[in-house]
């Protein structure tokens, strides 16, 4: 199994104060790394030079350049700090078999987009890919439908041949984000970026399985009881919950917990 790490970082923002629920997600994922022995580090405000303009997103990609990490674990696994493990969930993420890395699918994405008023859509992601065909010669894979295949970096594993290959054949971070000037932000930041480099450095990727990384997120407008529906990814081989709710990062620990642990009925929000 070798030498295991689970990162996780926060930009503070000029201006911005450190939301209450960044110790949260510390808490959370230090207590996990310690159940299953791995090793666990959180960077505030990292230091190492990602040669790019908006560091703050491409910071989640240290492990991977800076020799600190690198040199000194088999396997690192990057989470998001709104990424909560289930009570009593003792299965190991490492004990899976992964050649380069592991990243989950947002399959509801993939349906979504074709429909959404979002400006992050399928047109948007034809154009995104357009670019990737035209700029290094890579189309992005389709799901049966002929739908872009959406892939969340809230939870990703790599390994130290995995590594390897990514600082050999990634592409600058800062050359990515040039050329994908006229397109929404988004697809300028590091999920798009991963996306991409997943081809374009011909990794050999596993999609693991969603409930590494059951997302739970509002979808559409309020109701007439004043209140958004939740999208719950959630089932019975939940393991990670991705709490993706507007104001979840000015909340304590309890109530993170009651989100990742309570069906929606019993939710205060």
């Amino acid at each position: 199994m070798g030498k295991n790490l689970i990162y996780q970082y926060w930009t503070v923002m000029p201006g911005k104060k450190l939301p209450p629920a960044v110790e949260v997600g510390k808490k959370f994922m230090s207590d996990y790394a310690e159940s299953i022995g791995a090793d666990y580090k959180f960077s505030l405000n990292p230091k190492w030079d990602s040669k790019c303009s908006i560091p703050e997103y491409y910071n989640a990609f240290e492990p991977i350049f800076n020799p600190e990490y690198y040199e000194n674990y088999d396997n690192v696994l990057f989470c998001d700090l709104d990424i909560i493990p289930v009570d009593d969930m003792t299965e190991n993420i490492f004990d899976q078999d992964i050649v380069d890395m592991g990243i989950c699918r947002e399959k509801h994405k993939e349906e979504i987009r074709q429909t959404t008023d979002s400006r992050i859509n399928a047109k948007a992601d034809e154009m995104w890919n357009n670019i990737l065909v035209r700029e290094f010669d890579t189309e992005m894979p389709r799901n049966k439908k002929g739908q872009m295949k959406v892939f969340n970096t809230g939870v990703v594993l790599y390994t130290k041949a995995g590594m390897e290959k990514a600082r050999k054949n990634w592409v600058p971070f800062q050359k990515y984000i040039n050329k994908m000037q006229g397109l929404n932000r988004f697809y300028s930041i590091d999920q798009n970026y991963l996306h991409a480099m997943m081809h374009i450095g011909k990794m050999d990727y596993t999609e693991m399985d969603e409930g590494w990384n059951s997302y739970v997120h509002y979808h559409g407008p309020e109701g007439i009881t004043g209140k958004r529906p939740v999208w719950d990814c959630r089932t019975k081989n939940t393991k990670f919950v991705h709490v993706q709710l507007r104001n979840a990062d000015n909340q304590d620990y309890e109530w993170h917990r009651t989100i990742a642990n309570r069906p929606v009925s019993e939710w205060n929000i």
